[in-house]
């Protein structure tokens, strides 16, 4: 059996929303089966927070993980009804979304994000961090690692270069995943947005937005979570539920509260087309 550990790390700075981001990846550990390694404090080197990404994954290779799921610290999972192990391939060592393009396409603009990512215990792994350690140029310049991984693929568009010289070689031990895995929900008329997303990437927002977002799209992952309602049994409900909507206005906040208890990831859709029959202010956050 594949042994994976999901991990995240942030600074105190950070908490604000890192412990969002931790609850949903416990969630989402839980469900599948997965160990889980939660950093809440990096420590303070002369290189920005964001590179000890590579430190904290080589660790956990050390241990004796397969495989490490890195998903960042403003990245929430909202859906545990797909498992990231079902991605794997034989000969694929990096696994994560390219941003800015198609996934078959090599040009201007494009760039994998490492925000998001599953990373195969090898030394081909090992080596490409090794790469991207020596463009000390970026050990505090954004986008730092992200930056840096750009040059050593050769995305040197993303990074403000002239020409990409894509190496096809290292593109080999690659998979580019599907958008959903890291959508970024504000980017709604860009490849990086996806209708149907695993997780949301909440980057590039103030911290006072970005903390609001999370926290309610929190809470929608937590319901889901904690409903002891089987899928098979959700038809049911949410069809009485619509009925008794139908029927009156005057217990809109008691069918508010019982659609959130009859919340569950497969059936997000259902629960939001329900929850606009009686609220037509309610906003979906992802």
């Amino acid at each position: 059996m594949v042994k994976i550990c999901i991990a995240t790390a942030y600074d105190a700075g950070f908490g604000y929303i890192g412990n969002y981001a931790a609850s949903c990846l416990q969630f989402y550990a839980d469900s599948h089966g997965f160990d889980t390694r939660v950093v809440s404090s990096v420590p303070t080197t002369d290189w920005h927070p964001a590179w000890f990404r590579l430190q904290l994954i080589e660790e956990l290779f050390d241990e004796g993980y397969d495989f490490v799921f890195w998903v960042d610290a403003d990245a929430l999972i909202v859906r545990r009804d797909v498992n990231i192990a079902e991605e794997i391939e034989d000969g694929k060592d990096l696994y994560c979304v390219l941003h800015g393009g198609g996934v078959e396409q090599h040009g201007t603009n494009l760039f994998p994000n490492t925000g998001v990512m599953l990373l195969r215990n090898s030394q081909w792994v090992r080596e490409l961090f090794d790469e991207m350690r020596s463009h000390e140029e970026y050990a505090l310049q954004p986008l730092w690692d992200q930056s840096a991984l750009c040059l050593a693929l050769g995305y040197h568009e993303a990074v403000g270069g002239q020409v990409n010289m894509v190496d096809h070689s290292k593109h080999e031990r690659i998979k580019f995943l599907h958008v959903g895995w890291n959508h970024m929900p504000f980017n709604v008329a860009g490849t990086n947005f996806a209708e149907e997303p695993i997780i949301c990437h909440f980057s590039g927002l103030d911290q006072d937005k970005r903390s609001d977002f999370a926290r309610r799209t929190w809470l929608t992952v937590h319901e889901s979570a904690c409903s002891d309602t089987a899928p098979a049994q959700m038809d049911i409900k949410l069809a009485s539920l619509e009925a008794k909507l139908k029927q009156t206005e005057n217990q809109r906040d008691r069918f508010k509260y019982l659609l959130g208890k009859a919340t569950h990831s497969v059936m997000l859709k259902k629960v939001y087309k329900l929850r606009r029959l009686f609220d037509p202010n309610f906003e979906r956050f992802y």
